[in-house]
């Protein structure tokens, strides 16, 4: 199987060193024409991206604790007044 593969590679190879094409599909000049029109449209892309900023930082957002957090320290605290009247 690989034999077979790698002969089929290469005869593509050799067609294409045989013609110059880069690519079976488009010739050379489209080939030129896309990678032309490929550019201008990052350009443009690239354009409108938004700057960076200033180098100011935000801080991040401190995390919110969630309800079961909220209920465990509850029960806790539950818990631990119940104990301190047992004593």
């Amino acid at each position: 199987m690989y034999i077979i593969v790698h002969m089929f590679l290469g005869l593509s190879e050799e067609r294409r060193v045989k013609n110059g094409r880069k690519n079976m599909t488009f010739t050379n000049e489209q080939l030129r024409e896309i990678e032309r029109v490929n550019l201008i449209l990052l350009k443009k892309i690239m354009a409108h991206r938004k700057p960076r900023g200033n180098g100011t930082v935000v801080p991040p957002v401190p995390a919110r604790k969630t309800s079961a957090a909220i209920n465990r320290a509850r029960t806790d605290k539950t818990i631990e007044k119940d104990n301190m009247v047992s004593c």
